[in-house]
């Protein structure tokens, strides 16, 4: 858990638009990854923090990120977490109801990766939305792809799209994708709902991370129903309303002439299919070399720089 150069970068931002941090709890206490001479820079060049109060607060050298947070004009830093191991300000074990004296009680809540390693995601974030005050916010950093086995979850634009909604008090801000390395592009991630499709995404071999920014609207008591895939629910609705509407594909079918000659070899020759598969077993090699080319050309179908719709170009 920590706070590195993306999210001291998106609160310097939310801050110079106005955030206010107020009294501010972060899920474990976050460690700060961004060396002190970066954090000054975002914070002077993109939080609108006067130099002479950075100099002040961030020293040449700092552990955690509570200076970073007390800087851009936090009147308070908490930290909540299962053990007093890094010196968390409250301990509790958030698989269990938060007490009541937490409730409502803070103007942000940070979880800087926390939720992949819980195993309960509906009591974790049962918890986690009942902590902000009405108007304050939460903002939760977590693994999109390629970290299996860094925590027991990656999670997914759709994921936050569903559980952050105005029945359960909340409303998205704002979702963005980056890569996980300094100064990797922002991406700009739409409603699922609202475009009418998956939001899939393909990509090396390095982290994708997803970075959160939800606000509290009501006081109403979250998840008392399970979110359902965007795309799933409309099609059964349509058909709850006896209408006869089919469930739209993530992406365009394909439509091409040599799809439509594979297909037509398929229904016509059967035997061919039938040859083609029992080479494929005497000669497995062969088989793995195209099917890895097969694969690339999907990759290429499903990354950032092919969806433009999906991920919007928000900066550098």
């Amino acid at each position: 858990m920590g706070l590195g150069w993306h999210k001291a970068k998106l609160l310097c931002k939310l801050h110079r638009a106005g955030l206010k941090l107020g009294r501010v709890l972060t899920i474990g206490r976050l460690n700060l990854f961004t060396g002190p001479a970066k954090v000054r820079q975002l914070l002077i060049d993109h939080g609108g923090v006067s130099p002479d109060r950075v100099a002040q607060l961030i020293p040449d050298s700092v552990e955690y990120a509570e200076p970073v947070l007390l800087a851009l004009g936090a009147e308070s830093v908490d930290s909540l977490d299962f053990s007093s191991w890094e010196g968390a300000t409250i301990i509790h074990n958030l698989n269990e109801p938060v007490p009541e004296g937490l409730r409502g009680q803070f103007d942000l809540v940070i979880d800087g990766g926390t939720i992949e390693h819980c195993f309960d995601l509906r009591n974790i974030l049962t918890s986690y939305m009942q902590l902000p005050r009405i108007g304050g916010s939460l903002i939760i950093h977590t693994m999109g792809n390629n970290h299996m086995g860094h925590g027991l979850y990656q999670l997914t634009p759709e994921f936050f799209y569903r559980v952050f909604i105005p029945k359960n008090g909340y409303r998205m801000r704002r979702l963005i994708v980056h890569e996980e390395f300094e100064y990797a592009p922002w991406y700009d991630v739409p409603d699922p709902a609202e475009i009418g499709s998956r939001i899939e995404l393909a990509n090396p071999w390095i982290g994708v991370l997803l970075l959160a920014h939800t606000v509290r609207e009501q006081d109403l008591a979250p998840l008392r129903e399970s979110p359902m895939q965007s795309d799933y629910a409309a099609a059964w609705a349509a058909l709850d309303n006896s209408q006869t509407r089919q469930l739209q594909p993530s992406h365009p079918p394909r439509t091409g002439w040599t799809h439509l000659i594979k297909q037509m070899v398929k229904e016509t020759l059967p035997s061919l299919v039938m040859a083609k598969h029992r080479f494929n077993d005497r000669h497995p090699a062969l088989a793995r070399l195209f099917n890895r080319w097969k694969s690339a050309r999907q990759f290429r179908r499903f990354s950032f720089g092919a969806q433009p719709d999906r991920f919007r170009y928000l900066e550098r």
